[in-house]
């Protein structure tokens, strides 16, 4: 999660990227002189998170293989795209929030993802499994007072190779049984309530 969240600032924060973080040299902590390096850095870092050069060159190396998506590059260096931020919306009576990764008025909805294989057909077992296409409708109806309908765009970073895949999974998230196991994971929540969950349709 921690890489994650590394990878995260970097693609969508940028220019932030190194204000939060200070990536570590290799230190031998088993010498003397490696552990003096090690206190010296962790001194300069102050409260910054931590990255390790290995991380940090993976990071890079996914940011590069991104820019040679055309589409995504657009995404992640257009003017008009809205990073990072928390959204709130209501479906009926119900008050829902989220953190979006990005959103343009003309490209549609961003999440950015790690993965082991981002090959289609791993990747979408994934996206089953992980529960992100519940999430990625989720993010849809947090974004629906700014975009409308939007297309949904998922960057899968593969953490193996390096390479990077962006699937447009509009049709797989807008579809019945998507949002049946939204209602139901909603339900779970409003039975503590007394609130009524509405009936969301596509």
């Amino acid at each position: 999660m921690r890489f994650g969240t590394a990878l995260h600032t970097y693609f969508l924060e940028r220019p932030d990227f190194y204000n939060r973080y200070a990536v570590s040299p290799k230190f031998d902590r088993r010498t003397k002189e490696g552990k003096a390096g090690h206190e010296a850095f962790l001194a300069k870092a102050g409260n910054k998170e931590l990255i390790n050069e290995d991380d940090m060159n993976l990071v890079a190396t996914l940011r590069h293989s991104a820019s040679a998506i055309k589409e995504l590059e657009l995404f992640l260096t257009s003017d008009d795209t809205k990073f990072e931020f928390a959204e709130s919306s209501e479906l009926g009576e119900i008050k829902i929030k989220g953190r979006l990764d990005a959103i343009n008025p003309e490209l549609g909805l961003l999440d950015v993802k790690t993965t082991k294989n981002a090959d289609p057909a791993s990747f979408a077992r994934d996206f089953i499994n992980f529960g992100y296409d519940v999430q990625m409708l989720h993010y849809s109806y947090l974004a629906e007072t700014t975009l409308g309908k939007a297309r949904l765009l998922v960057a899968a970073c593969e953490t193996t190779t390096g390479q990077v895949a962006l699937y447009d999974v509009s049709d797989f998230v807008y579809r019945q049984t998507t949002v049946e196991k939204y209602n139901a994971a909603m339900g779970v929540a409003v039975s503590y309530t007394h609130l009524t969950l509405p009936t969301k349709r596509i």
